[in-house]
This record gives structure tokens, C-alpha cells and sequence, in this order.
């Protein structure tokens, strides 16, 4: 693999590791906010996106990440 590939992948790694730092089920719901609305126009895309938000909302993670925000430490994710 020539450098610019390197630097790439490990950019790509950094990235996929920051990323798995957040709330599983927030992950979940937004990868299949992107996969729903695939093809949609902007209004149904974003109906999707707002129906699965108020999932996220509801979640104990998401009450975790505003503890944590409020408290300043980081959260500690369950994926509930």
C-alpha cells in the first residue's frame, strides 16, 4: 500500500474508533436513518430522521449522554 493509502486507513481507523464512542442505539438509528432514506426527497428523508430522533430521545443512553454533558465526565453507554 503507497503512503497516501496509509494515511488514509489509519484516519479511517481513528475515525471508526471515535465514532464507536457514542451511544449504540443512537449508532443503529442513525445508520438506518441514512439506509430509509436513500432515495427519498428531502421531506421524507427528514420525516425518518425526526420519527427515529424521537426513538433516540427516549433512550436511557440518551439520558446517560445529558448526565454526563451536565456532569462533565464522559457517558457511560449501555445501548438501552
Amino acid at each position: 500500500m503507497n503512503r497516501v493509502g496509509e494515511d488514509a486507513l489509519e484516519e479511517a481507523k481513528k475515525l471508526a474508533q471515535k465514532i464507536l464512542k457514542n451511544a449504540p442505539v443512537a449508532l443503529a438509528l442513525a445508520k438506518e436513518s441514512v439506509v430509509r432514506g436513500e432515495g427519498l426527497d428531502l421531506a421524507e428523508a427528514l420525516e425518518i430522521e425526526a420519527d427515529l430522533f424521537g426513538y433516540a430521545a427516549a433512550t436511557e443512553d440518551m439520558k446517560e449522554g445529558v448526565r454526563a454533558f451536565l456532569e462533565k465526565r464522559a457517558p457511560n453507554f449501555k445501548g438501552e
